[in-house]
């Protein structure tokens, strides 16, 4: 079973549909060059631009994979990192997107992604070093809900003046090369993202960036990977979870001040989905490593989750779960014994899996069987976090 392949603005070939769980393998390390990617994921379209570009449509076959119903055979069988992308070669199989494009790069026929210029190739490196705080600016700034914080503006700016390093064409390197494969997804959401939601063009008043956009467009290589922009901005929402800047004219009276990483605030973010009180809670994101002066004014604990209720202030997840039960209409949630555990579970399963290399429901059929069911319910499915940016933050806060 699979499900369907996203729309694609400009395909040059049959893409498979996402294998899901319900799916069987394909014949592994039967000498088959496979490239596993999930269509929507800017990570995995760094390696499928690569792909592309050095003309490798049948060297490297696309395998996809629906990273919201992840078959179990991938982690077993295949990249025990249970994330995308992944290339199957020669009996190996090798991960993490910047190394893809390289190794794409040096194993496979086809025209260089890198020029010969020694100038150039160490500003490469530079920019390829600069991109995850590219990225952690921009996504920082996505889950806040006030206008472009001067971190992603510096950030966008970097990439102006990058931009206009060469003269001998509009990328950043001159010609198009593996440093704008490495750029352009992340570019491209973010410039829909800010459009959409926040009304600003990242564009604006920079030509550089402007010239970039309009013309990486015209590279084939890349408009075959591009998802429909309006597909990619409702995945956005749902991820970020940014609905409430939709609903024009809803009055919010009360206040849910949480930070999204937080298993205890995602316990009464659960509690409020499940009610249905999308439209009558807001959800306040707070960035716990620089939290506001103005939340401990509000709140002494100066932690999350806390309730605005009523000119009160509640706190404690596990009180706040019966609190929000109690006090608003909608599914009664008594008792609430999944809300309370589901946060932690996930979060365990996921840290010492990729920490400790130890499945802690291995053995465990019902554990197993709540998890996958806690993961079809979508008031849940709605407040998880990216599992690789769960177990990044959790690394760095255990010095690991």
């Amino acid at each position: 079973m699979a499900t369907a392949v996203p729309p694609i603005i400009s395909p040059k070939e049959d893409l498979p549909p996402p294998l899901t769980s319900a799916s069987e393998p394909p014949p592994l390390f039967d000498g088959t060059t496979r490239l596993y990617l999930a269509y929507h994921c800017p990570y995995a379209q760094r390696a499928w631009i690569a792909r592309n570009c050095k003309g490798l449509q049948d060297k490297i076959k696309v395998v996809a994979i629906d990273l919201a119903d992840r078959p179990a055979w991938y982690k077993e069988k295949v990249y025990p990192e249970n994330k995308v992308p992944a290339l199957e070669h020669n009996n190996q199989v090798k991960g993490e997107s910047l190394d893809l494009v390289k190794y794409i790069d040096s194993n496979f026929d086809g025209p260089a992604l890198l020029p010969d210029d020694s100038a150039k190739k160490q500003f490469a490196e530079e920019l390829l070093a600069f991109s995850d705080g590219f990225n952690s600016a921009f996504f920082s700034c996505l889950r806040s809900k006030g206008d472009v914080s001067d971190e992603a503006a510096a950030a966008v700016d970097k990439i102006e003046a990058a931009l206009g390093k060469f003269s001998d064409g509009p990328f950043f390197l001159g010609q198009f090369s593996l440093v704008d494969m490495a750029y352009v997804p992340f570019i491209e959401r973010f410039q829909i993202f800010y459009s959409g939601i926040k009304k600003d063009d990242l564009a604006k008043g920079r030509p550089n960036l402007h010239k970039f956009i309009e013309e990486v467009n015209k590279v084939d290589a890349y408009t075959q990977t591009k998802l429909d922009p309006q597909f990619l901005l409702d995945q956005m929402k749902e991820k970020f979870g940014v609905r409430y800047f939709l609903v024009s004219r809803c009055r919010w009276d009360y206040r849910l001040y949480m930070a999204y990483a937080c298993p205890y605030a995602q316990r009464a973010w659960i509690a409020r989905n499940c009610k249905g009180l999308q439209r009558k809670i807001l959800l306040v994101p707070i960035d716990l490593a620089d939290r506001p002066a103005w939340l401990r004014k509000i709140y002494p604990k100066n932690q999350v989750p806390c309730l605005e209720h009523n000119n009160k202030m509640i706190g404690e997840s596990l009180d706040l779960i019966k609190y929000i039960d109690s006090n608003f209409e909608g599914p009664k949630l008594s008792p609430d014994v999944d809300i309370a555990y589901a946060p932690f579970v996930d979060g365990f399963q996921v840290f010492f899996t990729n920490i400790k290399n130890y499945d802690p429901t291995a053995g465990r059929p019902n554990m197993q069987k709540f998890i996958k069911e806690m993961n079809g319910i979508a008031v849940y499915a709605q407040t998880k976090h990216d599992p690789q940016e769960l177990l990044a933050l959790t690394k760095k806060k255990l010095g690991i």
